[in-house]
């Protein structure tokens, strides 16, 4: 299990950052002074990214580099090419613009932005545009898993308008809100 905390870092750039920070792994996710936020979902499942030493901390020294960017596309550059690049889907966006970037091991990124006016976008453990990633039906149990937690955000995020009813809806998968 994670053994996460919230840490407020200054890089050594001068980028203030905040950080969810997984002690055991060495995983970050998080957002800087300059609104760039970034949120990974793993295309690894456990079993595999055990093989890879050292792979979660990668790939949060990916993020943490990106963070410490002070442009959008500096830090998109850097999840799509430092180490290999960020694997997995990549949620980064600023106050302005937001990007998916789906990569898994030996494939180019793929970037695409998404678009606020067309609903919510929402990702899971298994490949959107490389099929072959994450979790697949062979995987049985764990596959469906992370195809039915993709149903239900996109179910539970139909008609949601602002952010308070987005806590709500996520919180309903809990009791009422």
């Amino acid at each position: 299990p994670p053994v996460c905390s919230i840490v407020r870092k200054l890089s050594k750039n001068g980028t203030e950052m905040a950080l969810m920070y997984d002690k055991r792994t060495r995983y970050v996710e998080g957002m800087n002074e300059h609104g760039i936020g970034i949120l990974n979902a793993t295309l690894m499942n456990e079993e595999d990214s055990s093989l890879r030493s050292g792979y979660n901390h990668r790939q949060g020294n990916i993020i943490h580099r990106a963070l410490c960017c002070n442009t959008l596309d500096e830090a998109i550059g850097i999840i799509c090419t430092h180490s290999g690049g960020l694997e997995g889907h990549t949620i980064v966006s600023d106050p302005l613009r937001m990007f998916h970037v789906e990569l898994s091991a030996g494939y180019k990124a793929h970037v695409e932005q998404l678009d606020p006016t067309t609903g919510w976008d929402a990702r899971t453990n298994h490949g959107i545009h490389y099929a072959e990633a994450g979790y697949m039906p062979r995987d049985g149990r764990i596959y469906l898993s992370s195809n039915y937690r993709k149903a239900v955000a996109e179910i539970e995020l139909n008609g949601v308008e602002n952010e308070k009813d987005i806590f709500c809806s996520l919180l309903l998968l809990l009791g009422p809100c």
